[in-house]
């Protein structure tokens, strides 16, 4: 808020101004796989309407991904002239799921704070994976050969599958599923 007094004749006038509402137009919302090494959120901070005093360059914007237990925020600084902003996270840890989205303008010498929720502001999908059976072959009335598999793309450190492999059931000659 701004007051400036001013003496005219012999009256005293008092003018306040306040500073306009600012708002957020976003980009669309990121949808990525899981694993994905990062992505990012950008959009413009806008305001100040016919006055024309809009975001400036150097004023912050944070963006938080509310994750549990903690969020993971970044923060990042108005460029362009045009209130636009950009900011990377890294996101190959994050399991598969939907996650709500903070956007805070911190206002500045011409605008007024503002804050949005989106709710997802990001949508992790699972990764699709492909198992296939190996071929194997057998002779009749030996032991079944061990069954294995190949899987693409390749999973993340630290997951693996669990179970196991069979075939249909039958001895004579002829070809058999494996599930």
């Amino acid at each position: 808020n701004r007051s400036d007094t001013y003496w005219a004749g012999t009256g005293t006038v008092t003018l306040a101004a306040s500073k306009p509402n600012s708002e957020f137009t976003l980009n669309a919302v990121p949808s990525i796989v899981f694993g994905t090494a990062s992505v990012s959120f950008a959009g413009k901070v806008t305001g100040g309407g016919s006055l024309g005093n809009g975001p400036v360059n150097g004023e912050t914007v944070t963006v938080s991904i509310q994750t549990s237990p903690l969020p993971i925020t970044k923060s990042t600084t108005l460029t362009g002239g045009d209130g636009s902003f950009s900011v990377s996270f890294d996101t190959a840890t994050l399991p598969a799921g939907a996650y709500r989205v903070t956007y805070a303008y911190a206002g500045g010498i011409n605008l007024k704070p503002v804050s949005v929720d989106r709710n997802p502001g990001l949508t992790i999908t699972p990764l699709p994976v492909t198992v296939t059976p190996r071929t194997v072959a057998k002779t009749y009335g030996n032991v079944d050969p061990p069954l294995a598999y190949d899987s693409s793309p390749a999973l993340a450190p630290g997951d693996g599958f669990t179970g196991s492999l069979t075939r249909a059931v039958g001895e004579p000659v002829g070809a058999y599923a494996i599930n």
